[in-house]
């Protein structure tokens, strides 16, 4: 497994995640665990409870990579009582469909699914499945920051065959409060990094950036905007509640 297959998936990949037909990305990352790594995640500030999403409340989406548009669509896919999360299920006009169950204890991933395909958090290497929610949303408010680090390594005693540590990390600031489609909401700056090499290495090279404002009642995305060509782009096109 080449270091590189722990980038995390660029808009387009995410664009085809959130509703293309393309199952192949998410066999893939359900496969993704090598025996002899050992996968790791760290948070400060980014499990804050589950989504605020009650049974019956839907969300829509307009989201783009390039010149490639999609309808997204996420509900409630009800409680799975046998691993205490909430499910979050979302459609897209291109009939793929992806599930993510957030832990009812902190809200953090506990698993994602597509076409009967469990995926594991650590196989995304911090990388959302869904538009409308990820688990840093219910933490934003006024002055928050918060970071995740996703890093994988080989265990002690294996022969080495990659990079000794690969991290991708995330860090989070809260750049405002704004309007947004006649809601209320937090403007949160994102950036995304990697650091690869020796265990305790420090070199960080940025990988990316967004934007996103959360709504500060519901915490959940209002729009999304990213830099570069292939970043992922969305606006909230349909809520529960008025848009203006």
């Amino acid at each position: 497994m080449a270091a590189d297959e722990f980038l995390p998936f660029d808009g387009k990949q995410l664009l085809l995640v959130a509703g293309a037909a393309l199952a192949a990305i998410l066999v893939f990352a359900a496969l993704a665990n090598p025996s002899g790594v050992e996968f790791r995640s760290t948070g400060e500030n980014v499990s804050c409870g589950p989504p605020a999403i009650a049974p019956g409340d839907a969300y829509s989406y307009l989201a783009s990579s390039g010149r490639e548009t999609v309808r997204v669509e996420m509900s409630s896919g009800g409680f799975d009582a046998a691993r205490r999360c909430r499910l979050l299920h979302q459609e897209s006009s291109a009939n793929a469909s992806i599930d993510a169950c957030f832990s009812e204890a902190d809200g953090l991933l506990v698993y994602a699914s597509s076409r009967g395909i469990e995926i594991p958090p650590e196989s995304l290497a911090g990388q959302a499945p869904l538009v409308a929610f990820e688990p840093w949303m219910a933490c934003a408010r006024e002055g928050w920051t918060g970071g995740e680090n996703f890093s994988r390594a080989m265990k002690p005693g294996i022969l080495e065959v990659m990079r000794v540590r690969d991290v991708i990390g995330k860090r989070y600031s809260f750049a405002g409060a704004e309007t947004v489609s006649g809601r209320r909401a937090y403007r949160i700056e994102e950036e995304t990094f990697r650091a690869s090499g020796p265990e305790g290495s420090t070199a960080e090279t940025p990988v990316g950036a967004r934007t996103i404002w959360v709504d500060a009642e519901k915490k959940v995305a209002l729009e999304i905007r990213s830099t570069g060509a292939s970043g992922l782009n969305a606006t909230i096109a349909g809520a529960p509640f008025p848009l203006g």
